[in-house]
């Protein structure tokens, strides 16, 4: 960017291995009983970032 700023880029990696968190459980009930269903986090998510400083 020359004398006018400075700037970088980056990169990281959420959920490297894709494991299945669990982020929190739903519960239904209807005439048979009782339903646990498990909401899970994201899988594996790139993300890339930009950081820009300008004087």
């Amino acid at each position: 960017m020359g004398e006018t700023g400075k700037g970088s880029i980056g990169c990281s990696l959420f959920n490297v291995y894709n494991r299945k968190n669990v982020w929190y459980k739903e519960f239904t009930v209807d005439e048979t009983g009782l339903t646990e269903t498990n909401v899970n986090l994201l899988g594996i998510t790139p993300n890339v970032s930009l950081s820009l400083q300008i004087r």
